[in-house]
């Protein structure tokens, strides 16, 4: 008789990561009465963040991935995203030599096309997503399919929340879809 035995050695990792941003802003002729002033301003050149990131190798070039991200304030503390404690990105999902299939709260087709071609994209308050907040959007309860063809690189998104109700079949005005090839 002879035996054989294989074993699998799967990748897993996850990484704790931030970034603390804060600046310092002087203006003069600030105010009523012209003065100057000078103030420590949060997330002047990025948002400030904290957040999870996390994979799993399932085998056969499939992996589990994972986003918790979490925006806030240098100064005072408070979480950013109107208080949300993962606000900026909440998702899970998986990702093969096909693309990646995400589920969760996600950022919209307007602000990755923003991402893409604004010179100032990763500093928020000079970009245009400070100009047309629809670019500054992220969207709940989001599908998102994400795929790299060569050069060409596209995604397609669908979010199933319209105006804070969730369901498929309403057809209420707020709901987000959406698509970018680069």
């Amino acid at each position: 008789m002879i035996g054989c035995c294989s074993s699998v050695h799967a990748q897993s990792g996850v990484t704790l990561f931030g970034i603390a941003d804060a600046g310092i802003e002087f203006s003069n002729n600030a105010g009523r009465n012209g003065d100057s002033l000078v103030r420590l301003v949060s997330g002047n050149q990025s948002g400030s963040r904290w957040g999870l990131r996390g994979m799993e190798d399932l085998g056969s070039g499939l992996k589990a991935v994972f986003l918790l991200e979490s925006g806030f304030d240098t100064d005072t503390g408070n979480s950013g995203q109107g208080g949300r404690l993962f606000g900026r990105n909440a998702y899970a999902g998986l990702d093969s030599q096909y693309g990646s299939l995400l589920l969760g709260r996600q950022q919209t087709a307007m602000r990755e096309f923003g991402n893409i071609y604004d010179p100032n994209a990763i500093a928020d308050r000079y970009s245009i997503l400070s100009i047309a907040p629809e670019f500054g959007a992220r969207a709940d309860n989001t599908v998102k399919y994400v795929g790299k063809f060569g050069k060409l690189t596209g995604q397609a998104f669908y979010s199933f929340q319209a105006n804070g109700r969730e369901g498929a079949r309403s057809n209420d005005f707020g709901r987000n879809f959406g698509a970018v090839l680069n």
